[in-house]
């Protein structure tokens, strides 16, 4: 009796399991299950971020290996609108900076616009120069884009301002130093400000920027990299102004101090991070030298005035290993600063991050790995937006050593712990050209990535449009 009441009850759940299973039925429950396949049994879950859009190329640069500058590009995203800004070669060693801007739908506005514009000088400048490494954000109403001006061996941080449309509200304003408002240096005197043209320890370029209400505040490489006065500098940009104020420098202007370039700036609402690479290395004497391989560095600033900087921490090494960190990028997460970096480490290229807290002073961080490809990963991009962070970076089919220029990608991947772990990269973009420098942007209107393909002999500026479930 008991025998037989088991299979009984084996008997009934198995007809219960078959009926409640998988079908393939349509609406209306008609159809055997078992006539039609499950083309879906075996796919898993959807990735979950996917292109929606693009790739869109916005421009191609006629560069000619020999006789031109190598383009350079950042992203910028407004809740309706993205906007691309690059570099262009527009004659012999000379270029200028462009931008294209791109609706919420991924489709690109008509026509380039020639935002600093060499081809009708402002400033009386010769064509032969440059104006690259461009950085654009939103700013107010519209948007601010700074880039490193070149006039013969001189540099110099310019910019403009654009309305939402696009159109250039100041152009070409230079920004440093020929307001008459000289750099301070800790432990030297102040250089004599100039009008117009620089000796050759007044060089200023690369700079970046974050918004602080009305306000932007600036940070750039001053007196250039090869300069043993080199620095940061770090100064506020008023909208009613040209001009940003006076500035202060980031570390003592020594010798030491070569070889200071990307520098990047992030702002939690009460204080900043600003990071860069750095070729100091403090050896077993304890004494500082410089060394061929760059270290990622920081330093929390607690405010930024017209008169004066304070300071959180000192000017610290995250990533103080035998081997290369440099290319850092940084944002705020809602509850730290997230800063990642290509790092050389595990005897190949791969991406690092570590969080900050915004009362940072200067203690030793957790630096997690992201990648762990065999190819290498390299130039990383985060940006931010409610409760997800984005991580888009240039990766090799094969390591670094093996890597040629026709061998990378670029790859996009989601945390929503802060940057604590990571989702499975979306492959944005893989194909024969290179697809260097990519640059990620996050609003309202979805995740924008944008990046260089080559495409011998030219370079091309392209975009897609991203959406994450």
């Amino acid at each position: 009796m008991r025998s037989g009441t088991l299979v009984g009850v084996w008997i009934g759940l198995l007809a219960l399991v078959t009926h409640c299973g998988p079908s393939s039925t349509g609406a209306d429950g008609g159809g055997d299950a078992g006539d039609v396949p499950d083309a879906d049994a075996d796919a898993g879950p959807p990735p979950p971020c996917a292109l929606v859009s693009g790739p869109t190329v916005l421009a191609t640069d006629p560069c000619r290996a020999d006789m031109c500058f190598r383009p350079h590009l950042s992203l910028g995203a407004r809740p309706d609108q993205f906007l691309v800004v690059y570099s262009k070669n527009v004659g012999w060693w000379a270029t200028d900076v462009y931008a294209r801007l791109v609706d919420s739908n991924g489709t690109a506005a008509e026509g380039e616009i020639n935002v600093s514009g060499r081809t009708d000088p402002p400033l009386g400048r010769p064509m032969m120069g440059s104006s690259e490494w461009p950085f654009v954000m939103p700013w107010n109403d519209g948007w601010l884009v700074l880039w490193e001006d070149r006039m013969t061996i001189h540099l110099l941080v310019a910019g403009a301002a654009l309305d939402a449309a696009g159109g250039v509200l100041w152009p070409g304003s230079r920004w440093t130093r020929s307001d008459g408002t000289p750099f301070r240096w800790v432990g030297v005197e102040p250089v004599a400000p100039r009008d117009v043209h620089f000796d050759d320890d007044d060089l200023a370029g690369s700079a970046t920027a974050v918004t602080v209400g009305t306000d932007a505040v600036l940070a750039w490489v001053a007196a250039g990299n090869e300069h043993p006065s080199g620095g940061i500098g770090i100064g506020l940009l008023h909208p009613d102004t040209l001009r940003a104020g006076t500035t202060d420098d980031f570390h003592a202007a020594t010798a030491a101090a070569v070889g200071l370039t990307n520098p990047a700036i992030a702002f939690s609402g009460t204080s900043y991070l600003v990071v860069w690479q750095d070729r100091r290395r403090v050896d077993l004497d304890g004494d500082t030298v410089t060394h061929t391989d760059a270290d990622v560095w920081a330093r929390l600033v607690r405010s930024v005035s017209d008169d004066s900087t304070e300071f959180g921490s000192d000017e610290t090494p995250l990533a103080p290993a035998p081997y290369e960190s440099s290319r850092p990028t940084v944002a705020w997460t809602g509850d730290a600063f997230l800063v990642a970096w290509q790092d050389y480490r595990d005897g190949n290229f791969e991406i690092y991050a570590a969080r900050i807290p915004e009362n940072w002073g200067g203690e030793p961080v957790e630096a997690r790995r992201v990648t762990t490809t065999a190819g290498a990963s390299k130039n990383p991009s985060v940006a931010w937006r409610e409760g997800e962070v984005f991580l888009a970076w240039q990766e090799a089919a094969t390591p670094w050593e093996e890597s040629g220029a026709a061998a990378f990608g670029v790859r996009l991947s989601r945390s929503t712990d802060g940057g604590v772990t990571w989702e499975e990269p979306l492959v944005v973009v893989d194909g024969a050209g290179a697809s260097p420098e990519p640059k990620v942007a996050t609003s309202t209107a979805g995740i924008g990535v944008a990046w260089l393909q080559d495409v011998p002999p030219d370079v091309n500026v392209e975009f897609v449009r991203i959406e994450c479930r």
